[in-house]
């Protein structure tokens, strides 16, 4: 079952950005393709060869939403969650080329994450305090975090809106 979450919501979140993207070519080697500024010219944002893969994004989408949750969860509750909590840091590394002031405040705090969620797993019952101190206890709010990476990754790195 574990794997069989993993794989739809990687799917769903490959699948949305897929249908948001640019109706060129698919052949077109332009890495900028689709990324647009506000006046509507081309933009400063990262060349997809600088994103994370659509794997990892959806990944981190899965992992923000179940640290979004986190925070009002004593820690011996986190072990039992689906998800693959390990590659965090790997993953928020990776969307870390995105680009605007809302974003990387987002991943400044995502950035935290890690190694709280890594001491709550191993038993440090402080972890959930911690988490609540970074992220808050509104779990609303939290996927706001999230949210904002995401979106970002959709406009910048797939060529969305």
């Amino acid at each position: 079952m574990h794997t069989l979450v993993k794989v739809v919501a990687v799917m769903a979140v490959v699948l949305g950005l897929a249908g948001c993207g640019s109706d060129e070519d698919p052949g077109d080697t332009d890495p900028t393709r689709g990324a647009k500024s506000s006046d509507g010219g081309a933009s400063d944002a990262p060349a997809t060869g600088d994103c994370a893969t659509p794997e990892q994004a959806a990944q981190f989408s899965v992992n923000g939403q179940i640290v979004s949750q986190f925070a009002h969860l004593p820690t011996e509750s986190w072990s039992k969650t689906l998800g693959n909590l390990d590659d965090l840091d790997e993953e928020v590394d990776a969307l870390s080329t995105l680009e605007g002031d809302d974003v990387q405040a987002a991943i400044a705090v995502y950035e935290q994450i890690p190694p709280i969620i890594e001491a709550g797993l191993g038993g440090d019952t402080t972890a959930t305090a911690k988490l609540a101190d970074l992220i808050g206890t509104d779990p609303v709010e939290a996927l706001k975090l999230k949210n904002t990476i995401v979106l970002a990754y959709g406009k910048q790195c797939q060529g969305a809106g």
